[in-house]
């Protein structure tokens, strides 16, 4: 009789945990179960065995049930909503920067303001596995749509196409994050011989492991001013050479190259260089231009991002840039000698405290050099000596977390440049030494 007992009950489990999970409704299986007590056939530790394991059983239904739903939800640098099987995502984030600007006396810019450099929101993702997009908003500005926006076809790492707006492949500064700069400001060739980002289609390649390969067909006159049809072609190329020897862990160097070509419409301000190209804005050079505009570029990083940190607790950057553009204008610049502009930078951080992204404080140190009109033959009707710009820098900069930046940094600039007016004494433009201070906060999330 103990063995029939024994067997029932096991039989009676099994056939509960088999239809019990989609068919019958749990209150008729405990109805049963009250039965069954009621007629003897179940002992009072039998039936709360399998009270006990019925509730489990409907618990780890639930719980599967819940696992199974299409899309998983998280907050990691933003909000990700992920499909179970990794073929659609969108992803929710954004930036918000503040800086405070103080220059010298009686320059022309915005002198120690707190000024919200940037409020933006990004919406970017991947769906059917193979295509991608991004829409960034801006909060801040005329332009509510300034930078990277684009729809894209990404399946294969050999070849990758997107159309819209994107940054320019020119240089590497130009293509690194701003929340990884060393400083708050670009350097003078990224902020002025490269716009910041173009329309036009971009392709992406990477045919080796140690080289990658970006090009574009874009309008070339950034995203204030779309009204090129005649388009720029840009190439860039970047290879990792000790990657080829597997000694990539020792030595974490990229090598790039750049080229770029096109016509450009009239601009009366092609040929403009600006200290500083955000609100904070001193015009320190200007110039027509219209015509053929080539530029060439090459710059090598070393440890980028500290990816090699504790091994190499410092990373740096030297980039060289060359700009030569027609004037062909039918009123300013027709007649002048092309406009040639050309610049370099060296940058170097060292972290202090790190790792850099975890409560990490980095160091950083600037030189760079730009001569804004090399052939000193753009203005008529003769050539303006110097026109040049060294700036030094030094930045101090603070991570707390992974999601916010705190910098301080200060500059000092001397200027090669003749006197525009002996009454205007600004020491950005008449040729004299000046001084910059900058603080600012960046968010990411």
């Amino acid at each position: 009789m103990k063995s029939f007992r024994i067997g029932f009950t096991l039989l009676l489990a099994i056939g509960l945990w088999l239809v019990g999970l989609p068919s019958p409704k749990s209150s008729d299986a405990d109805r049963l179960l009250d039965i069954l007590k009621e007629k003897g056939i179940l002992t009072e530790q039998e039936y709360e065995y399998l009270k006990g394991k019925k509730r489990r059983e409907a618990i780890v239904h639930n719980t599967a049930a819940s696992e199974e739903s299409s899309f998983e939800i998280q907050y990691k640098r933003g909000f990700r909503i992920t499909s179970k099987d990794k073929q659609h995502e969108l992803r929710i984030g954004g930036t918000l920067i503040t800086q405070q600007s103080l220059f010298p006396e009686g320059s022309d810019a915005i002198n120690n303001h707190l000024l919200l450099r940037r409020a933006r929101v990004t919406f970017r993702g991947r769906t059917f596995g193979q295509f991608t997009y991004r829409l960034t908003l801006e909060g801040t500005g005329d332009n509510p749509i300034p930078s990277s926006t684009y729809l894209g076809w990404e399946r294969y790492r050999a070849f990758r196409l997107r159309l819209g707006q994107n940054s320019t492949p020119f240089g590497a500064e130009v293509l690194w994050s701003r929340y990884n700069l060393f400083f708050l400001e670009s350097s003078m060739i990224s902020g002025n011989l490269v716009e910041d980002t173009s329309r036009g289609v971009y392709f992406f390649s990477d045919p080796h492991p140690a080289v990658r390969l970006r090009g574009s067909i874009t309008n070339g006159t950034g995203t204030e001013n779309d009204n090129n049809s005649e388009k720029d072609f840009t190439l860039r190329m970047t290879g990792r050479p000790f990657r080829l020897l597997a000694t990539q862990s020792r030595w974490p160097l990229i090598v790039g190259g750049n080229v770029s070509i096109g016509r450009q419409p009239h601009n009366a301000l092609g040929g403009r260089t600006r200290l500083f190209l955000r609100d904070n804005r001193l015009t320190i050079f200007n110039a027509a231009t219209e015509g053929l505009r080539i530029r060439y570029g090459a710059d090598l990083f070393f440890n980028k991002d500290y990816r090699d940190y504790p091994r190499f607790p410092f990373s740096v950057l030297v980039e060289f840039m060359y700009e030569r553009q027609e004037r062909e204008g039918p009123v300013l610049g027709r007649g002048n000698r092309d406009l040639i502009r050309y610049g370099y930078s060296l940058q170097t951080g060292y972290l202090l405290k790190g790792p850099r992204t975890s409560n990490g404080l980095e160091f950083a140190v600037r030189y760079e050099s730009i001569d804004m009109d090399f052939d000193n033959g753009a203005a008529a009707p003769a050539g303006l000596p110097g026109q040049t710009l060294d700036t030094f820098g030094v930045g101090l900069t603070y991570r707390p977390t992974p999601t916010i930046r705190l910098s301080l940094n200060g500059f000092w600039f001397d200027i090669d440049r003749p006197i525009t007016t002996a009454a205007d004494r600004d020491p950005l433009k008449n040729g004299d030494g000046a001084w910059a201070v900058l603080s600012g906060f960046h968010l990411e999330y």
